[in-house]
């Protein structure tokens, strides 16, 4: 069943005005309503089973920071085999695009899309088609709420069947 819920901030909490207050729903990725008197800011919504609501509340109208990470699911792979990069968009955007960078070991690019979930988790599994070292990133173009980000590069290697050889990088 779902239940109604009220969130309320205390106004001595709170020594600012509505101007330039911004709630945003964090798992949501998008700012809600809210209500400012002298007792305080207050934010109603509805809880849904097994829900969990976190709210953010910032002063500004700037879009909030926001970060990506990206992991390879191997250091090493031979050849035939996916390499899948996964990672979060924290805090988490809602379902959004994320933009995977495979670099391949001679620099040229292979740029592939997939979409994030609720929570901001994303996967990716793509079959390289040169041995080597490559590095993957992920980004995301962020929205009215976050900021874009690009994360740290994920590595990973590339072999051909029978090479031995220990992965350096």
């Amino acid at each position: 069943e779902t239940r109604d819920f009220t969130l309320t901030i205390d106004a001595d909490k709170l020594s600012l005005g509505k101007e330039g207050l911004r709630v945003v729903e964090v798992m949501a990725g998008r700012e809600v309503s809210f209500e400012v008197s002298q007792d305080g800011l207050r934010v109603d919504g509805v809880l849904e089973p097994a829900d969990t609501k976190v709210y953010m509340v910032r002063m500004g109208s700037r879009p909030l920071p926001s970060q990506i990470t990206a992991h390879a699911s191997e250091e090493t792979m031979t050849e035939g085999e996916p390499i899948t990069i996964s990672g979060v968009i924290s805090p988490p955007p809602g379902t959004s695009t994320v933009n995977i960078k495979y670099v391949r070991p001679d620099g040229t690019e292979v740029l592939r899309t997939t979409n994030c979930t609720e929570s901001g988790a994303f996967s990716d599994t793509y079959y390289p088609d040169k041995t080597g070292k490559w590095h993957a990133t992920a980004e995301w173009e962020g929205n009215d709420v976050l900021l874009a980000s690009t994360s740290d590069a994920a590595q990973f290697r590339y072999r051909r069947r029978g090479d031995r050889r220990p992965t350096l990088f």
